[in-house]
């Protein structure tokens, strides 16, 4: 998977260790499931106060994240322009593992998997499919795909245990509602 790096984000004069590797040349997370915490993630990928595409985006994923959760979703990955130096990413990019998933439990939005999933952009500014999901006629799943550029270059994503970062990411979404700020400074 690569050395990573190890730096210090602080939110809220609390420290936050980040493990998450450095963007390499080209933008992009290096080759490979990078796992992360969700005070990390939205450290990383939640933008400043004076990007609110960002920080709609990350509001949007952590409710999509924390339907997924209530279906018994365990594992998540986050694709997409989101997971890039991109300063104005377009959306994000989820697939999820359903093993052990309740599917009669799944939000119906997250259910309707229609072309373009209009739905699911309209009410979390993202999109999501079953991991194994089928991306095109090759036979490659969404995960594989996630894992390649459009050219077909390998590339790295987020890999998220929701089990873990539930209530992270329940804590975060009321600090939001409250008023409170998710900026980060490098410290």
């Amino acid at each position: 998977m690569g050395a990573r790096s190890v730096r210090q984000l602080r939110q809220n004069n609390a420290p936050i260790v980040c493990v998450l590797p450095a963007f390499g040349r080209n933008g992009l997370l290096p080759e490979g499931e990078h796992l992360c915490q969700w005070p990390e993630f939205a450290l990383r990928f939640g933008g400043t106060p004076d990007n609110g595409r960002r920080r709609t985006q990350t509001l949007g994923l952590a409710r999509m994240l924390l339907l997924l959760t209530e279906a018994g979703c365990r594992v998540a990955f986050v694709d997409g322009s989101f997971v890039t130096r991109e300063r104005w990413p377009k959306d994000f990019d989820v697939c999820y593992e359903e093993e052990d998933m309740d599917l009669d439990l799944l939000h119906p939005i997250l259910k309707d998997v229609s072309l373009g999933r209009a739905a699911q952009k309209r009410f979390f500014a993202g999109e999501a499919l079953p991991a194994n999901y089928p991306f095109d006629r090759s036979g490659r799943t969404m995960r594989e795909a996630f894992a390649r550029t459009r050219e077909g270059n390998a590339k790295g994503l987020v890999r998220m245990e929701l089990e873990t970062v539930q209530t992270q990411m329940a804590e975060w979404l009321e600090q939001g509602e409250q008023g409170g700020t998710h900026g980060a400074t490098g410290g």
